[in-house]
């Protein structure tokens, strides 16, 4: 004991001046009494010191515990430390790790060395452990802990609070881990606690049940009592909750949970004692205008199907709901895009609101009369009538006008000699000859040979009551070339619906052999085929909203080329030679743009030589005793498409008008076909496209000045001006000058139309006019408003009532540019 006390008061004696001094640097190198460290170290020291520099304190207990120790250059401060008992070196060690930590310093251990930083240094210096479970350090550490079960989001919030002051956690989702950052103690003590809480809760679902029959209000109550009964904790209770509108059960709980609700919903939904009522169904009759019954017919099967397969599933599933929605509409019918209201026709009223609509996925169509025949009920025929209002939509038509040409280098040479042998028994020798008596005058006359030479000797011949003295020798060198360059092969026009096929064929019936065999008597049997070899042109138009207009051309062009001769037991027959042209493809083009598709090049090389055996080989004479022949074709096809949008009858008549004139007698350039044809205009013409007459040809003369005017007949539209330059952005008045060539008075309208360059369309109506016989006045039809640059196209007509009685020659054009 007194030696305890001696060394006490040695340590006393030694830290007494730096105890009395007032603040400020510590000393240098302080050190403990020679010969009295080991004994201090041995034995129990009583700590009682205020206000002691960090790093003087720092010095004393590394002479007490042997340790190296290193402070930052941010330790600095002073502390108070304070013992009612004594403690060994090493607890006066952990009581200085302690007081440092208090005043916001750290300790360190390295190898060798003992290391004292600020706390937030000592954080980035610490251990890196993964799931710590014992021997952890007793400084700094930083701990990542893995879990398998828990939500580290969740769970962070619950370890933040265990957590010294200094410490820090940060969750790590992708890895389902934890970030901890704190003294190594409370680092071990939060990692126990996270594995503790990282255990297995049983998953929590969500189920949804309708049932048939019972109300879901009525049996949630019921359920909830049953299930959730008093006493029972937060986490085992289920939750049930009612869906009035869809009239469901909504259950949320664990997998045994939700087995549970199903099981009792299925003993509790039992049947209902009264089947549901259906509404009775009727026949209607839906007369079509302009789509043919039997496609609508396809389209509404369709539809309509899948709308009763809906309702008979719903029926089954859930028929509450569905009777209170039909309740809920005094008629029962749906309000839709087609149908706004929901009201239909006669509909029954009282209680028939609350019975199931019908409806017939069957529909009939009537081709005679293009009419649907529908068997639904009074309540759903206001819902598919709508349908069948959208789907008889009227078409746009649209015309095309085809030219089919092939451009032709076609060159012939032939050469050779013939010679002929006539007596009065008739030919006795001949080559390439073979003329009759009345054959060798067309074959003189025709002057198809270079050289020729005839006998001394003659004889008569009659021809057509006169005697004509022949040769009876004769012999001709021939020579022949000719060239051919173009061939219109067709000109087509032809018209059909929007996304509707349309197909044209012109051409011949050619018998084609298809067999050739010995009958049983045995003679030679020959079997044909007849085939049709032309044009035939397939198109397929579809109009945008822009007025482009694609495409689907299919054309094919055959020809016979030449004849092929067959032999069959001395029996002979040809085979005809079919040369074949197509083009399929699929374009798009602007109103009234044409298109011009080429590039089609056929070559073919004919020689053929005729010659008489041995005398057609011997040099220089073997040329009066072969004919040679020659032929080279290289043709190319061309063909021009120029589709025209008509959406109104009276733009056919606009479209005819190139056409009229040749309705009076004139051939038509287009009009490649051989046979005669009658084109007189009869007195009772009728269009072919409506009803109306047509009115008459407007039929152009040339003046003294050599332009063309109208013919004095009829209600003339002379010409057609803009009151103002036109500008873009700006209105403008287009001025028609016009005149009454008619015999009597005329009370018109004239009725523009503007066709913009994107292709829209602006009609422009002037006020009633009337005009005496033989009047001429400007009409100034209302303003248009220019837009950007392009060509805009004036068409403008005169009507009388709904009569058609005048237009301009010629569309305007104005271009801005």
């Amino acid at each position: 004991m007194q030696r305890f006390w001696a060394s006490l008061l040695l340590v006393s004696f030694c830290l007494l001046p730096v105890a009395a001094q007032p603040p400020g640097p510590p000393p240098k190198q302080p050190r403990l009494l020679e010969g009295k460290a080991e004994t201090l170290r041995n034995g129990k020291i009583l700590l009682n010191y205020e206000d002691v520099d960090i790093r003087l304190m720092g010095r004393l207990m590394a002479e007490l515990t042997g340790r190296n120790v290193v402070f930052d250059q941010n330790v600095q401060g002073k502390l108070t430390v304070l013992s009612a008992r004594e403690v060994t070196p090493e607890e006066a060690w952990q009581i200085f790790k302690v007081a440092l930590e208090r005043y916001g310093f750290g300790v360190y251990e390295r190898a060798g060395f003992t290391q004292v930083v600020p706390l937030k240094d000592a954080r980035m210096q610490s251990p890196v452990l993964v799931n710590p479970k014992g021997g952890i350090p007793t400084d700094m550490a930083l701990a990542v802990l893995l879990f398998k079960n828990a939500d580290v989001n969740i769970l962070q919030n619950t370890i933040r609070p265990l957590l010294s002051e200094v410490g820090q956690v940060q969750p790590y989702q992708p890895g389902q881990a934890l970030i901890i950052v704190d003294k190594a103690p409370i680092v071990k003590q939060v990692a126990s606690i996270a594995r503790t809480i990282d255990v297995a809760h049983p998953e929590m679902h969500t189920s949804v049940v309708y049932p048939k029959y019972a109300r879901a209000e009525q049996l949630v109550p019921v359920i909830d009592q049953l299930l959730n009964r008093p006493g029972i904790t937060n986490e085992a209770r289920v939750q049930v909750r009612a869906f009035e509108a869809a009239n469901a059960v909504v259950t949320q709980g664990t997998k045994q949970q939700i087995l549970e609700v199903k099981r009792l919903l299925s003993r509790l939904d039992i049947p209902s004692a009264a089947p549901e009522d259906v509404q009775e169904p009727k026949f209607y009759v839906y007369q079509l205008q302009h789509a043919q019954a039997e496609d609508v017919a396809k389209i509404l099967s369709e539809m309509l199907s899948e709308k009763q397969a809906l309702q008979e599933q719903r029926l089954r599933e859930n028929p509450q709901a569905l009777r209170q929605q039909a309740a809920a509409q005094p008629n029962g019918a749906a309000p839709d895009a087609a149908n706004p209201n929901g009201a239909a026709p006669n509909t029954a009223t009282g209680t028939a609101g609350e019975k199931v609509p019908f409806v017939s996925a069957k529909v009939a169509s009537d081709p005679e009369t293009n009419s649907l025949i529908l068997y639904v009920s009074p309540s759903q025929y206001d819902e598919v009538a709508g349908l069948v209002k959208v789907l008889d939509a009227p078409r746009r038509q649209v015309l095309v006008t085809a030219v089919v040409a092939e451009v032709t280098l076609n060159r012939v040479l032939e050469t050779g000699a013939a010679f002929q042998v006539l007596t009065n028994g008739g030919v006795v020798s001949t080559f390439k000859g073979g003329l009759s008596e009345e054959g060798l005058l067309s074959y003189l006359a025709s002057g198809n040979f270079i050289l020729g030479a005839v006998g001394s000797g003659s004889r008569t011949i009659n021809v057509n009551g006169r005697d004509v003295d022949v040769p009876e020798l004769f012999a001709f060198l021939s020579g022949q070339k000719n060239n051919s360059d173009f061939n219109l092969i067709s000109a087509p026009r032809i018209m059909t619906e929007d996304h509707k096929e349309a197909e044209m064929n012109v051409g011949n019936v050619v018998p084609f052999a298809t067999g050739a065999q010995f009958n049983n008597f045995g003679q030679p049997t020959i079997t044909y085929d007849y085939r049709d070899v032309g044009i035939k042109m397939k198109v397929t138009p579809h109009v945008s909203q822009s007025d482009s207009i694609r495409l689907e051309l299919d054309q094919e062009i055959q020809e016979v080329t030449d004849f092929l001769q067959q032999d069959l037991g001395g029996f002979g027959y040809v085979v005809p030679l079919i040369s074949n042209r197509n083009v399929k493809t699929t374009v798009t083009v602007k109103d009234g743009q044409t298109l011009l598709i080429g590039g089609l090049i056929s070559k073919r090389t004919t020689e053929t030589m005729t010659k008489v055996p041995l005398l057609g080989d011997i040099p220089l004479i073997q040329n009066f005793f072969r004919e040679l022949r020659k032929e080279e074709a290289k043709t190319t096809l061309f063909i021009a498409l120029t589709p025209h949008i008509v959406e109104r009858p009276d733009e056919i008549k606009r479209l005819d008008r190139p056409y009229q004139k040749f309705l009076k007698g004139d051939q038509n350039p287009r009009d490649h076909q051989p046979e005669v044809r009658e084109t007189e205009q009869k007195e009772d013409f009728v269009s072919p496209y409506d009803s109306a007459p047509a009115p008459p040809p407007v039929r152009l003369r040339p003046d003294d000045n050599g332009s063309m005017e109208q013919s004095n007949a009829g209600v003339q539209l002379i010409s057609l001006r803009m009151a103002a330059p036109p500008m873009a952005g700006e209105q403008s008045h287009p001025v028609v000058t016009l005149r009454n060539g008619s015999g009597r008075g005329l009370e018109l309208v004239l009725i523009g139309t503007v066709r913009a360059p994107d292709g829209t369309r602006t009609e422009l109506k002037s006020d009633s006019i009337r005009l005496t016989s033989g009047q001429s006045r400007e009409v100034s039809l209302p303003p248009y408003e220019f837009g950007g640059k392009g060509v805009y196209e004036f068409d403008v007509s005169a009507w009388e009532r709904e009569d058609l009685v005048g237009r301009l020659p010629l569309p305007q054009k104005v271009q801005l540019k």
